[in-house]
This record gives structure tokens, sequence and C-alpha cells, in this order.
């Protein structure tokens, strides 16, 4: 298509599209003040051909009223075909118009009007009304059609006028940044750049948000109720309430989280650590900040019995050891001796020392006695506890009674200047529950407790208790003339035979509690448990 300024000389030619509509809103077009000249001729431009198409009769398709003498040639003829089609349609003809009105056809035709024609309250019209009211309805488009061409013809000038312009420069505002660039006036798209390229540095470091979100949500479970590790009684949220962040959804409340967790972690180097030891583990705490703890089983060492201060010091006490739960007692016990009947103690010089006294009974004294059962057992350190509180305190008890049968004690005898010999007796070793060491004997077995009236010194374990008589002669089994194993039976076969005719200092019957005064025995292999 030519266009219609190409002989505009000497004009020289502007865009349509660098001048802008002044003139006031349009809505109908769509117009808006401040619209380039090329948006508002085309907007005219597409609402005339709109017109101009809409009252070209070749615009419509008249094939289904079958006609058959030649189309209508313009638009009024159109119309006219229209009303008489609808006539038709309608049954108004002629002679119906006079019949149905109360005037003559046209002036008392009413008929079906078209849609646009029609209101709420009706949809007919007086012909005479409606062929009026379709040629006002021209007369509009008639107008609206020269006035588009007006408006069309006054933009064609303007346009020629925008075209004529120089062409408008423009200069970027400048602003003065504040950390991408220096804080100076500088133009807006350098800024822009510089953005750009920090933004993109920020990436490479931080990630993106959704890697930052990722990273947010990989915060411990369950972190803000576990203990704090300055005081292990609050969680962390109760610790730091205020501070602790219980949901944390944005890397700030993460990173916040951290810190408190990292500063609850050191100050807890702070904390002063105890230990608690049990009945088998003892705790070895070593010094900070690197904080070392041992667990050994309770290993006490061997630690004297309570109740022996009759023993000096040239002589080692009967010994107790715990590991963990078990105690291991060992060592020889020797029974304290008393010059008479159990005041007065005789001094334990030595472990030999007991050798040339006479006198058989126990020291049950203060300070290192014996206390005696009539039933047949002594009781030392005065009927108390034995086991040293170095071993176990006070209130703990043995979880049980522990008995050593055939117990053997034994009293090396010096009978002259050039004999000696030993007295022994039968016994049984008990520590009882509550820590008591006693030395039941043979009169103890004998007399038990469901038959206290049982035959004294019928067991045969008097063959291993001595039982002497002061005067008696000392029986040497190893003598050649000794011939005990061979009585003959019912034989009355006193053991005094042999050449040795020593008799006995003093008078003992090692089957009772009373006579074991200076005995020894030893408490190796007796085990007891907490």
């Amino acid at each position: 298509m030519k266009p219609l300024n190409l002989d505009n000389k000497p004009c020289s030619p502007i865009s349509s599209s660098c001048v802008i509509w002044q003139g006031p809103d349009i809505e109908c077009i769509n117009l808006c003040k401040g619209d380039t000249v090329s948006s508002v001729v085309a907007a005219l431009a597409d609402e005339l051909c709109c017109v101009l198409t809409t009252l070209n009769v070749n615009s419509y398709d008249l094939s289904c009223f079958n006609i058959n003498q030649s189309k209508p040639e313009d638009f009024k003829a159109f119309m006219q075909f229209l009303l008489e089609k609808i006539c038709t349609i309608e049954g108004l003809d002629h002679n119906t118009v006079l019949e149905q009105s109360s005037g003559d056809c046209p002036t008392g035709c009413v008929v079906t009007v078209a849609t646009p024609f029609q209101t709420s309250e009706s949809k007919t019209m007086n012909l005479v009304d409606y062929t009026l009211a379709i040629g006002n309805k021209v007369t509009l488009l008639i107008t609206d059609i020269n006035l588009n061409k007006s408006g069309i013809a006054n933009h064609e000038t303007r346009i020629v006028a925008l075209e004529l312009a120089p062409a408008p420069t423009f200069t970027l505002p400048s602003i003065s940044p504040n950390c991408v660039l220096p804080n100076v006036p500088t133009p807006i798209d350098q800024v822009l750049q510089a953005l750009e390229a920090s933004y993109c540095s920020f990436l490479s470091s931080t990630g993106t948000g959704a890697q930052l979100i990722d990273a947010v949500s990989r915060q411990c479970s369950n972190l803000g109720v576990s203990p704090s590790k300055v005081n292990p009684s609050n969680g962390m949220s109760v610790e730091y309430a205020g501070t602790w962040i219980n949901s944390a959804t944005t890397l700030a409340d993460s990173v916040n989280n951290l810190w408190i967790t990292l500063c609850d972690l050191r100050d807890a180097q702070n904390v002063t650590l105890t230990k608690t030891d049990t009945d088998t583990i003892q705790l070895t705490l070593s010094a900070g900040p690197a904080y070392n703890i041992t667990a050994d089983l309770v290993d006490t060492g061997w630690q004297a019995l309570e109740g022996f201060q009759y023993y000096p010091g040239s002589i080692t006490k009967p010994q107790v050891r715990r590991i963990g739960k078990v105690l291991h007692f060992r060592g020889n016990v020797i029974v304290p001796l008393s010059s008479d009947g159990g005041a007065t103690i005789v001094p334990l010089l030595a472990s030999t020392s007991y050798y040339n006294e006479t006198y058989i009974a126990p020291y049950t004294g203060a300070s290192g006695g014996v206390t005696l059962n009539p039933a047949g057992s002594i009781i030392f350190n005065n009927n108390l506890n034995v086991i040293p509180t170095s071993v176990l305190d006070s209130g703990t008890l043995l979880d049980s009674t522990y008995t050593q049968f055939h117990t053997i004690a034994t009293r090396p005898i010096n009978l002259d200047a050039t004999y000696g010999t030993a007295l022994t007796a039968h016994g049984a070793l008990v520590i009882t529950s509550d820590k008591k060491l006693v030395l039941a004997t043979l009169k103890d077995v004998e007399i038990t407790s469901t038959r206290p009236a049982g035959w004294l010194g019928s067991s045969p374990l008097r063959l291993v208790t001595s039982n002497v008589r002061v005067g008696e002669y000392v029986p040497n089994y190893i003598d050649v003339n000794t011939d005990i194993q061979n009585a003959p039976t019912n034989a009355d076969f006193p053991l005094t035979s042999g050449t040795r005719n020593t008799v006995w200092p003093f008078s003992c019957d090692a089957g009772e509690e009373t006579d074991i005064g200076g005995f020894v025995f030893t408490l190796d292999g007796l085990i007891a448990y907490i």
C-alpha cells in the first residue's frame, strides 16, 4: 500500500510511534491520553473498518433466503428486505396488518423487532417506529463514520508533524549507591550491572534460597528439648528462653540457635564435674580442660580388720580386701589370751609369745577382747563389726552369712625346756551379714539349734580336738611302742604308751569356747559378698 505522505516534500518523515495522543480518553475504543498516535490511529481505523464491514451488504450470507431476484444493492435495500422477510415470517401481510391494527399499514402495523431494539418490557414495535429507530441508528453510524474520518484526517496531520520532529533523546537518572559502588552519583544502568554482579557473587557464597532453606531444615531433631550441657536439668529452649527460637525457619533463626548451642558447649567446660562411685565401680576424674574419666572395679587393697589392737607392730593383723562386691579375707587370727579368766590380757609380744603360757581362757576385756557365746563360739572385737569403713561403709551389710567349715585351730605349747607339742581344735569360721567375725567350736556344732540337749562330746571330730588334763601323760604317736592303730576290739588302750613320760602342765578342752585362748587359725580362703 502506497503511503499517503509519500510525495509530501520537503517534510522529513517521523515515526507515529514517537507522537503522544494528548486528546481525551475514549473508552469505547479503549484509548487513553498518553498513548502513541500509532495506537490511536490503529484503534480508529479498526473501528471504521468494523462499521464499513457492518454496512457492506456483501458481508452477510443471504443464501438461507433462497433469493431468486438480485440481492439488495446497499444497506438501505438490505434493511427493507429484512423488514419484509420479518413481516412475512410473522404473518404480517398487508391484509393481516389491517385486521390487527386500528389504522392502516404501515402506521397501524406492529412487528417483532430485532434484539438490539428489544427492551425488557417489549419485543415488538410499530412498524413506522421500528423503521424510524433503524433510520436513527443508521444516522448515528453515519455520523460516527464522519467523525472517525475527521479524526483520522486530524491524526494524519499530527503524525506528519511528529514524523518531522527530531528524534527525542533520553538521559538515564543517576543514584548514589552505598555498597556496590562508590557513594557518588552514578547512572542507574551501571548501578544495576554492579548489583547483578554482586548478587551473583552472593549466590556463589551463600547458595540459592532453596539451598539455604534446605540447610536450615537440617537442624537436629528435638534440639530445643535436648538437655543443656551447662544445666542438664533444663532443655535448651528453657535454659535460653527469650533468645532461643523454637521453630527455626530462616537462616538467621538457624544461626541464632547454632551460636547458642556452641556457647552452651563452651560454657559447659567451666562446669565442675563430680563423680559418684558405686559398690562395684570406682571412677577417676582427671583435671580439665580435656577431662578423662576412668572406671575401675572398686579395689580397696588389703586393710586390717577391726578389733585386733592387741597385735604388736611386728605381727601383721588379719586383713580384708574388697574387689567390686566381693570381700576377700587373709591372715592368721590369734585368739587373745587372758591370765585371769577373761579380764586381763596376756601381752602378745610376738607370734610365738603364747608358746610358753599355760593359760587357756580367751581375753574378753575392752580394746580387742572377744565375746563368749555359751552355745560354743567366740565373737571377735567384742561382738562388733570387724570390717573397716575404708572397705565398706557402716550402713552397708553383706548379702548373707558365710561359713567356712572344718577350720583347724592350733596352739603350739612348750611343755618344758626340752619337749614341745600342739593342741588342736576343730571348728567353723563365720562372717555374719552384719560383718562380725565368729569362730564356732566343736561344742557349737554338737549342740545344734534343733537338738540343744544333744550329746556333747559325741562327735568323731573330737579325735582331732584336744582334751587334756593337767598331770596326764602326753602321748607320743610315733614311738615304736605305740600301737594305737592295732588295738583289739573293746580294748582299753590309753595313749600313754611309749618311752616319753612328759605330763600336761594344764587342762584344756579345745571343744569349748572357754578354753581356746592362744589358738591360731587362718582366714585364707574366706570370701563374702556385699
